[in-house]
């Protein structure tokens, strides 16, 4: 069995989970294979927010399988992983897309009112990158 204790965090906050999310699926499956609970910061930051941050497709699918209703987690800002996913495009809109495909199959709501105004401030924001972008796309 894992020897790791779950509690452990970065100076930020970041479990262990946190910081495989981000990284890639490898070190993530070690984890969840030697029974990583479901974690989350102060902040309300899942593995899966950081997973979608990144554009870890790999990760998400891992997360949202093993933890469905983090799909609709809201962090204490009100970001939820799909709203994450949309606005931070990675550089690459393939990725960016895969991610909120596996969010959207494992029921992540998309019309799910966000707390405080969240979603309006996204949407807000991607109409501003898009209409800043050549062509009008992300």
């Amino acid at each position: 069995s894992f020897e790791e204790p779950w509690s452990a965090r970065t100076p930020e906050g970041c479990a262990a989970g946190h910081v495989a999310a981000h990284e890639g699926s490898a070190c993530l499956e070690v984890l969840l294979e030697n029974g990583m609970p479901a974690t989350y910061m102060s902040s309300g930051h899942t593995p899966l927010h950081f997973a979608c941050q990144s554009g870890q497709v790999d990760s998400v699918s891992l997360l949202v399988d093993r933890f469905p209703s983090d799909a609709d987690c809201e962090t204490t800002s009100g970001h939820t992983p799909l709203m994450v996913c949309i606005e931070v495009l990675h550089g690459d809109e393939a990725r960016a897309a895969a991610c909120a495909r596996i969010l959207l199959r494992a029921h992540a709501d998309p019309s799910r009112p966000a707390s405080g105004k969240a979603w309006t401030s996204h949407v807000r924001n991607m109409s501003t990158q898009a209409s800043a972008t050549p062509g009008g796309r992300w």
